[in-house]
């Protein structure tokens, strides 16, 4: 797992640049949720806690055939801190297992995805993802990072979590993503941000 997403950190760092900038709004409509698209595509769905610290936390989605489970999403998630008093109650809910997802868009909340990476990284055996996925064999799995941030009218936007998602190649492909998600931004230098980056990859690093 470490050699997994080791390449994560130096990705992130390779793409710091200028100044954060979330200004513009994605003009274009909301993309179904990877929930609502696991289901669509494999007919069921579920979501598994792996592993989960107070900010931090490593979650399976999952669609299910005769065989049982199988992760078509790994998604490993930072929680941004100062947290917006007006999310908590939801972040309750997730907290106790929930989809971060489907939790605030069933709450009426806006969900927007700002891109910083897609990529891809080849996963073998020795990865807890592998079985999780039932792979038969080492291949490269899509990499998408973004800032998960949320709007409802009338309140202020607030940033929830940063957020890294490996993907099944049944699933979505690097040039899938590449097509759902063309929005980018840059990362900054320094700050309250790139701080929680930081912690994000020393936790990744340390499983």
């Amino acid at each position: 797992m470490r050699k997994l997403l080791l390449f994560v950190g130096v990705c992130f760092w390779i793409l710091a640049g200028t100044a954060l900038s979330q200004s513009h709004e994605q003009n274009k409509p909301e993309q179904p949720l990877n929930s609502e698209r696991i289901f669509q595509q494999f007919g069921s769905y579920g979501i598994e806690l792996i592993n989960q610290e107070d900010d931090f936390r490593q979650t399976s989605l999952y669609s299910e055939d005769e065989h049982g489970r199988i992760t078509r999403t790994f998604a490993t998630v930072k929680f941004l801190e100062p947290m917006d008093s007006v999310i908590e109650p939801l972040h309750k809910q997730i907290l106790k297992g929930a989809s971060i997802g489907s939790t605030f868009k069933g709450a009426g909340w806006q969900i927007n995805k700002f891109g910083l990476l897609v990529d891809e990284l080849v996963v073998t055996p020795s990865n807890q993802i592998f079985g999780l996925m039932r792979l038969s064999r080492a291949q490269p799995l899509a990499l998408h990072l973004y800032l998960f941030s949320v709007s409802k009218e009338n309140i202020t936007p607030s940033n929830y979590a940063l957020i890294a998602e490996l993907h099944h190649p049944d699933y979505l492909r690097i040039n899938q993503l590449g097509e759902i998600y063309n929005d980018s931004m840059d990362l900054p230098q320094e700050g309250t941000l790139k701080n929680q980056i930081n912690t994000l990859l020393t936790q990744i690093n340390n499983l």
